[in-house]
């Protein structure tokens, strides 16, 4: 496991037929504030997402439906690879780690809540560059 990453299991309340709810709230099941939130999906099955770090920005990503791998390095090129594919479970990556991810079922619908706007001076898209930082 990444040392800056580190795994969500959010609580599920059932109620029956009325069906189940997953509350997301800031500082308190998620280790940040809220300042942007986008989802994605109809992912091409062959396409590969991500493929960037951020300097300062940290994420919680979620699959909401479908699944769909993730890989996560750090900058000393350690790995870690898993698979999102409950709505309740998720990742928090921390700054500075390469993110990729991949193998989208048809249906993924894939969460992400950051703690900042997006910068597009915060991205860093060049993997080698990354790894050399």
């Amino acid at each position: 496991m990444l040392i800056h990453s580190c795994y969500l299991s959010l609580p599920i309340i059932s109620s029956g037929d009325y069906g189940d709810l997953i509350v997301i709230e800031n500082m308190k099941n998620i280790p940040f504030k809220i300042k942007r939130i986008f989802y994605i999906f109809n992912v091409d099955i062959n396409q590969t997402r991500g493929n960037h770090a951020h300097k300062k920005l940290t994420e919680a990503i979620f699959c909401l439906k479908g699944s769909f791998d993730i890989e996560i390095t750090n900058s000393n090129g350690e790995k870690v690879s898993l698979t999102l594919n409950k709505p309740n479970q998720g990742i928090v990556l921390q700054p500075m780690h390469w993110i990729e991810q991949s193998n989208f079922t048809q249906d993924a619908i894939c969460l992400v809540l950051a703690d900042d706007y997006f910068k597009k001076s915060d991205y860093i898209r060049d993997k080698k560059k990354f790894l050399n930082l």
